[in-house]
């Protein structure tokens, strides 16, 4: 069975940054990535400059792999392996309709997603955009 990956990207508000809203979305993103959609590896990518963003992945569990660029600038790449994530019952397996990037995005006036109501712009209830 050929492992299944995506890549992971995020962006906070600036007035809202400093209250773990980053952290909290991916730990609940690498949650969904395994249980609901049978992904085995989630990769991400952040530029050097930013160390409130390097952090959101390291607190989440990715590991450092490598250096390479995001939109130009000198950047770090991060992948975490969800391996030890057990899959509920009826969960995709790999190349099963697995998304291959999933990014989160909400307005602080919204909040997180929520699972019980259904986004708006995906019709999906996770609140999760694929």
């Amino acid at each position: 069975m050929p492992a299944a990956a995506a890549t992971v990207g995020y962006r906070i508000a600036e007035r809202a940054t400093g209250r773990g809203l980053a952290t909290r979305a991916v730990r609940k993103l690498c949650d969904l990535a395994a249980t609901s959609y049978g992904l085995t590896t989630l990769r991400a990518t952040t530029t050097l400059d930013n160390a409130v963003s390097r952090a959101v992945p390291t607190r989440s569990g990715f590991t450092v792999v490598g250096e390479s660029r995001l939109g130009g600038r000198p950047g770090l790449s991060y992948r975490r392996s969800l391996a030890e994530a057990t899959a509920r019952p009826g969960a995709p397996t790999a190349g099963e309709g697995v998304p291959r990037s999933v990014t989160v995005r909400w307005s602080e006036e919204s909040g997180p997603p929520d699972d019980r109501r259904a986004s708006a712009a995906t019709g999906r209830r996770d609140g999760l955009s694929s």
